[in-house]
């Protein structure tokens, strides 16, 4: 993560995307000066809209661990979406590599052409898909599309 002095000094309009997790959220919020108390990722993204020097063109993905994912385009955090995670049998052992891969599924969706919530309804569901261990993660391939799509079927709450 860069400096608080970093964070207000970075391009921020030169950026058109935004993916972070809630604490990296709020350590921007922290960055600009508008500490947040609330605990709500909705309500963590209105605000970093609403800090001062942030950009309100740039499109906001906030992942949420185990309760999904959440999003906002609008460029102040009105329009809010959300997904939720599917539940793992087996538990979360290991997330090496998750934000690794929900980025580059993400990215090779809308490079595909896929609406925001398509992409990360695949996100979703490749971590889903996920891997229990590092070890797993290294000797299984990352699985294809046409799998994830049956995987976001399989795997809602």
């Amino acid at each position: 993560m860069l400096t608080p002095d970093e964070l207000r000094a970075f391009p921020w309009s030169a950026l058109n995307w935004l993916i972070v997790n809630e604490g990296e959220i709020q350590d921007l919020l922290r960055a600009f000066g508008a500490e947040s108390a609330s605990g709500d990722a909705s309500v963590l993204i209105k605000e970093l809209y609403a800090a001062e020097g942030f950009d309100k063109n740039v499109k906001v993905v906030c992942t949420l661990g185990a309760e999904g994912v959440m999003w906002a385009i609008d460029g102040q955090g009105i329009e809010v979406g959300k997904l939720p995670a599917g539940k793992l049998e087996k538990g979360v052992k290991d997330t090496t590599g998750a934000g690794d891969c929900f980025l580059g599924y993400l990215t090779a969706g809308l490079m595909r052409g896929e609406s925001l919530e398509e992409a990360l309804q695949n996100c979703l569901a490749v971590c889903h898909l996920g891997y229990t261990t590092a070890q797993e993660l290294m000797t299984r391939h990352v699985p294809s599309v046409s799998k994830t799509k049956v995987q976001w079927i399989v795997c809602l709450p």
